[in-house]
């Protein structure tokens, strides 16, 4: 398995340096460089989004922050779109207003994720997420 987030990561970061405004945004302008924040693990199983994150950080060299732990013990799988958004999230560090933040998550559904972790670092400036599918309901 570990080949194939290898494999990923390697795809996902040769599409973002093909899309020159992400590459200006969050690579060349960036000092101190992005760092990688995965999506908290809701199971006790395969963390998939840690593992992405390694890999890019394996490719990338930014350092990668595990920092944030969800709060809401309900698994999101069955819940709707609006009960998605009660999702909420802590985090241990809070970001500068000069760091870039790369959230890096395995699958975007509604985006709640996305928002509770960008709320739980303090709401940084340059946050970007990096996924490897959208799926919509």
């Amino acid at each position: 398995m570990s080949e194939a987030w290898d494999f990923w990561a390697q795809q996902v970061l040769q599409g973002l340096t093909e899309d020159n405004a992400f590459t200006d945004q969050f690579i060349r302008n960036q000092n101190p460089p992005p760092i990688l924040v995965p999506a908290p693990s809701s199971t006790r199983q395969i963390d998939h989004a840690f593992l992405f994150a390694q890999k890019l950080h394996r490719h990338t060299g930014w350092r990668l922050k595990n920092c944030l732990q969800k709060t809401s013990r309900v698994a999101q799988k069955h819940l709707d779109k609006w009960q998605r958004q009660a999702l909420e999230m802590t985090s241990g560090e809070k970001i500068s207003d000069r760091q870039a933040v790369i959230f890096v998550d395995d699958v975007v559904t509604t985006g709640a994720t996305a928002k509770a972790a960008y709320l739980a670092l303090g709401r940084p400036s340059n946050f970007f997420v990096i996924a490897l599918a959208s799926r919509h309901s």
